[in-house]
């Protein structure tokens, strides 16, 4: 079917339609259902919990078709796509074939049945290149670990690999090369980042289209599990937490769990599959990393053999924040040692409240750049020159200074010679020094990185 057919039952659909077929309804800040708007409105997503208002819905400027957007997850799009997610359908054919039912539009028409060979691995939308030792160390980069342990014992449960993402815009699909992607066919989800560490966007990783954000990792449970043989479960909120936590992870029987955001759904057939295993949660030491954790924790309880949860001491801090900078052995080391996490065993888990962390890890403050231009730093040498050339009597004036510079002796050159000259004093002699050579240079010394402050 084309993209004009799609289009066109996109604008068919409004916003009230949708949330007719799909069931939902849009609230406001204080909780309360409320009628769709008739151009624009804020609520609270209809498709998670949340408290504060976050899911905008709109209309397009160009045709005034009905779009969405939740600022919280980055995701949006056309109608098909609120219905597509809404009713956690798995590909928007299916979501604009409901639309045109229901609707009674008359305009769907369903697509020739593809042979298998034509997607062989039935990975939509990503096409894997050979993985190689380049994408593993790529990868390890990207994390901040040194070695490729971790990136190892994950891509051989066949949930990992790098290649080309291709993303949908305005103008159709185009491709996103030298990305790596955890992928999980059994759950039908997926996410992707970029090898270099670069973001899409403003986006550190997505979703390609076709995917959901589910568990990835759920295929690579060893069947005899369910049946009594114990295994680990590692979860992780993220791809860099995965990798982290999993180089130092050297047990075989670990099996990798990526829960691609904090609004990950663990479904009941996917809880059922840790049933008799020993289930760990590394979480983020924010508001929703824990808040996250006990969600995921509360649907493993009734299946699960036992389940904990780390948390690093250090608020806001993640596990690839621990893990930077480590080797296999010093990662295994840390999460063995319990010095920089707390454990949080069933009943303990209880105790834990989102309330006791912060909403988001604080940006570091950032040093000042030390040294400077070679233009500026030849500038301080010229003015140094030009007053250590003058005689004692005449040290205290900087318009003898200037002259000897050949410069105004007021406005910007004369700004910039005091400036010049508290900068050589404070390096070259210290403060000392100024204050008895050259009283009048400043009475307010300047930082002593002068690079930063003469122009």
């Amino acid at each position: 079917m084309s993209n004009t057919t799609f289009d066109e039952i996109a604008r068919s659909c409004s916003i009230a339609d949708a949330l007719m077929i799909t069931g939902l309804s849009l609230r406001n800040s204080r909780g309360s259902v409320v009628e769709p708007p008739s151009d624009k409105g804020t609520y609270r997503s209809p498709f998670r919990q949340e408290s504060n208002p976050s899911f905008s819905v709109f209309r397009d400027r160009a045709d005034r078709h009905w779009c969405f957007k939740d600022q919280a997850t980055g995701e949006g799009g056309n109608m098909i796509n609120f219905v597509k997610k809404g009713c956690s359908f798995d590909s928007n054919g299916v979501a604009a074939e409901l639309i045109d039912k229901e609707l009674r539009l008359g305009l769907f028409k369903k697509p020739r049945a593809k042979s298998a060979r034509s997607n062989p691995d039935g990975l939509r939308n990503m096409k894997l290149d050979d993985f190689s030792p380049l994408h593993a160390e790529q990868i390890a980069a990207a994390v901040g670990v040194k070695g490729t342990e971790g990136i190892s014992r994950i891509f051989n449960r066949g949930i990992l690999g790098a290649g080309t993402l291709f993303r949908f815009g305005k103008n159709g699909s185009y491709p996103e090369p030298n990305c790596f992607f955890l992928y999980d066919k059994n759950t039908n989800s997926a996410t992707s980042r970029k090898l270099s560490g670069e973001k899409f966007g403003a986006l550190k990783s997505v979703c390609p289209n076709d995917w959901h954000k589910r568990p990835i990792g759920v295929s690579s449970i060893h069947p005899k599990a369910i049946y009594g043989e114990v295994d680990d479960a590692v979860f992780c909120e993220g791809e860099k937490d995965l990798i982290a936590v999993m180089h130092g992870i050297s047990y075989d029987r670990a099996i990798p769990i990526c829960m691609p955001s904090v609004t990950t759904t663990l479904l009941p057939e996917h809880a059922e599959k840790f049933a008799n295993m020993t289930c760990t949660i590394y979480a983020q030491a924010d508001r929703p990393g824990i808040t996250a954790a006990l969600q995921w924790f509360e649907w493993l309880q009734p299946y699960a053999f036992s389940v904990c949860i780390r948390v690093p001491k250090a608020l806001g801090d993640d596990w690839a924040d621990l893990g930077a900078g480590c080797t296999s052995s010093e990662m295994e080391l840390l999460l063995s040692a319990g010095e920089v996490f707390d454990v949080y065993i069933d009943e303990d888990i209880l105790t834990l409240s989102p309330d006791a962390f912060p909403k988001e890890k604080a940006e570091p403050i950032k040093a000042k750049k030390r040294g400077g231009s070679p233009l500026n730093v030849d500038n301080m040498h010229r003015v140094w020159e030009a007053w250590n050339s003058l005689p004692d009597s005449r040290k205290e004036s900087v318009a003898d200074v200037c002259k000897v510079l050949g410069v105004e002796t007021r406005g910007k050159e004369n700004s910039k010679v005091v400036r010049g000259l508290n900068a050589c004093f404070i390096r070259l002699y210290g403060e000392c020094l100024r204050l008895r050579y050259c009283p009048r240079v400043s009475a307010d010394p300047i930082a002593c990185n002068y690079s930063e402050q003469v122009a």
